[in-house]
């Protein structure tokens, strides 16, 4: 059996073979949890494992010097960005 395929538009394709990088997990500050086929390691450095993985499969050096920024922004002044807004709205706002 041929295991190349064609696509829509005729040409040949490879067949899919999914790759498995392992688990990972943040559960707190600076602190996560990795699994990785034999390596299993918990706390900062599967954390730092966490944060360099998330940082390199990224699509450019741009939106990696943001996501970096806003992490580092985040993590030293203990500010988060998502808020939850609840209340009735105020009358004065347009």
């Amino acid at each position: 059996m041929n295991s190349w395929r064609l696509s829509l538009k005729n040409e040949s394709t490879k067949p899919f073979h999914y790759r498995d990088y392992g688990q990972l997990a943040t559960i707190g500050r600076s602190a996560a949890v990795l699994e990785m086929g034999k390596l299993k390691l918990s706390g900062f450095p599967a954390w730092i494992i966490w944060l360099v993985a998330h940082i390199y499969f990224l699509i450019n050096f741009r939106n990696r010097m943001v996501v970096l920024i806003d992490w580092g922004s985040s993590y030293f002044t203990y500010n988060r960005y998502a808020h939850i807004v609840f209340g009735r709205p105020d009358k004065r706002s347009p």
